[in-house]
């Protein structure tokens, strides 16, 4: 064979080699999970939030204690956490104000929960409670927060116009009524044992009597 065949022979096969290499390129067998195939370049285009080779990687980060869901590429938020990393507080405060680095209420007075949409509040004394403000109500010569305070005279002391303070007077009286309720009992039950006693010595009286003068008659 001469050299002049050889060469030949060794064009021919480069050719047909170089098709080959042609052909499998055009038939590119890479699947994009989560993109489109560009077959002229056998890459893949991935769509948004998706990279990698073959588009299967996340790149979403989720904020404020939010999980990743990955077969889906997507947030799960935590309480009133919103958006697609979780960065929006969608609360909503009824009766205070939103604190958007925690998603939480600042509740104002007694409002209380979630949404300060509750009225956590106790009046005593029978005061009643303002739902349309969260306050007590209270009767008269009661007052504080919850009705549970009254005035410095119900204790004692003089009030400015002088004289016996209502607790004083109210003290007085209770003493005396305990003291009616416990003597009268005690008096009755002394009164009944004398009658009993009387009744019991009767009859001697009237025998020594009989004794001392017989024309004593019953």
């Amino acid at each position: 064979m001469t050299l002049l065949k050889l060469c030949a022979m060794l064009a021919v096969t480069v050719v047909i080699l170089s098709t080959s290499c042609n052909a499998d390129k055009g038939k590119c067998k890479k699947s994009c999970l989560y993109g489109t195939l560009d077959e002229s370049t056998c890459e893949c285009k991935c769509e948004e939030l998706w990279r990698g080779t073959l588009c299967d990687d996340c790149t979403l980060i989720c904020r404020n204690n939010g999980c990743l869901r990955d077969g889906r590429c997507e947030c799960v938020c935590d309480h009133y956490w919103t958006g697609q990393t979780c960065e929006v507080c969608s609360l909503t405060c009824v009766h205070g104000y939103v604190d958007n680095e925690t998603c939480t209420c600042v509740c104002e007075g007694n409002w209380a929960f979630d949404q300060c949409d509750f009225c956590n509040q106790w009046c005593y004394n029978d005061g009643t409670i303002n739902k349309d403000y969260c306050r007590c109500d209270c009767r008269p010569n009661f007052y504080g927060s919850q009705c549970d305070t009254v005035p410095d005279y119900w204790f004692g002391t003089e009030d400015e116009a002088g004289g016996l303070g209502l607790g004083t007077i109210v003290v007085i009286v209770v003493a005396s009524l305990v003291t009616v309720s416990t003597a009268v009992p005690l008096v009755v039950y002394f009164r009944n044992k004398r009658n009993t006693k009387d009744e019991r010595s009767e009859p001697n009286r009237r025998a020594k009597r009989q004794a001392d003068n017989p024309s004593f008659s019953v």
